[in-house]
């Protein structure tokens, strides 16, 4: 079922961890949409890195945060971890 959207608006940085990985950071505001309820601006940002195994394939991970800009209201995080491999 439709919950609501988020929209990041965000400002990053990226580079080379040696030769075979990179790493990136961006952070900024989401615009949290729910449905039926108030749009909310709040503090969000990603970390991660990605690590090229073979020519074909990489590993990746990130983690992240919304912020809900209220001391009395909880936080969102999040970690995601994958392969990707390129045809």
């Amino acid at each position: 079922s439709y919950n609501g959207t988020t929209t990041d608006l965000h400002v990053g940085y990226e580079g080379p961890i040696g030769s075979s990985a990179s790493y990136y950071v961006q952070a900024g505001a989401s615009v949290v949409s729910p449905d039926g309820g108030d749009v909310d601006t709040v503090p969000s940002g990603k970390a991660g890195v990605g690590v090229a195994l073979t020519d074909s394939l990489g590993a990746y991970g990130e983690l992240s945060f919304v912020g809900s800009g209220d001391a009395d209201v909880d936080r969102g995080y999040g970690a995601k971890v994958g392969v990707k491999y390129s045809f």
